[in-house]
């Protein structure tokens, strides 16, 4: 069987993901450039998530600029690069894709500002932490989710 939709591909990197097999998926994502398969928004995604939770944070990187190229980044390929630098250390990083993001004129969702509050949970960045709690309380997405506020209990706690 040879899979040829960015469907298949992507059911195939987050079972990998899932199953935290990283390496096959590696092999899963050489098997689509090697058939030529053109990823959508989705696959794009699965490759971000499946590059920075094997801690490749430069393949990740890689996917998010090509996807950039071909105007395929979406609000989750924009918090899914935040994460991936919130997790691995490089909260600056995430602060700045935010800031980016917000600069593009677009607008966050509850996993936006989970990322980037994660980022802010370093002590060095719990001030701009504070600008975003003003931000979240003045369009009011600090009251609507229950995780944007957790988030933002853990980066005050800490």
């Amino acid at each position: 069987i040879r899979p040829t939709d960015s469907v298949t591909f992507s059911s195939l990197l987050k079972s990998c993901i899932r199953a935290r097999d990283f390496r096959l998926g590696k092999l899963v994502h050489a098997r689509l450039v090697e058939f030529e398969i053109e990823p959508d928004s989705v696959l794009y995604n699965s490759l971000i998530s499946l590059y920075s939770k094997s801690g490749d944070l430069a393949r990740a990187e890689d996917v998010f600029g090509t996807m950039g190229r071909f105007s395929k980044r979406d609000v989750v390929s924009w918090s899914a690069m935040m994460a991936c630098f919130a997790n691995n250390g490089r909260e600056i990083d995430a602060i700045k894709l935010f800031v980016g993001f917000l600069e593009l004129g677009l607008v966050p969702n509850e996993y936006c500002y989970t990322a980037v509050i994660r980022a802010c949970s370093n002590s060095e960045f719990v001030s701009v932490g504070r600008v975003i709690l003003g931000f979240l309380m003045k369009t009011g997405h600090f009251e609507s989710d229950v995780c944007v506020g957790c988030s933002l209990i853990d980066m005050f706690v800490k």
